[in-house]
């Protein structure tokens, strides 16, 4: 009978420490994803800035890369050029 409710004390204990810890183990689980997905955004954005100084780098040194984006995204010409517009006929 003592060896009965040495073990039902043991038990008890147990699930009490259990409920303790268990709101704890949680949030570390939580703190843990937030971790990795901050260091796969991380990755992501030091990867895009990486391209990104490359491009400035480019436009800083590289003449013919500034004319080649002012004429694409600004659509800019040299004085002899000309653009002309084809539609479709369907």
């Amino acid at each position: 009978m003592e060896a009965k409710k040495v073990v039902i004390t043991v038990a008890v204990c147990f699930f009490i420490i259990l409920l303790m810890l268990l709101p704890g183990y949680l949030r570390l689980r939580k703190m843990q994803e937030s971790i990795t997905h901050l260091s796969e955004e991380n990755i992501r954005i030091k990867e895009q800035n990486r391209k990104l100084q490359e491009d400035i780098d480019k436009f800083k040194n590289d003449p013919s890369y500034r004319i080649g984006v002012a004429k694409e995204e600004l659509k800019i010409l040299d004085k002899n050029e000309v653009i002309y517009k084809m539609e479709e006929k369907n």
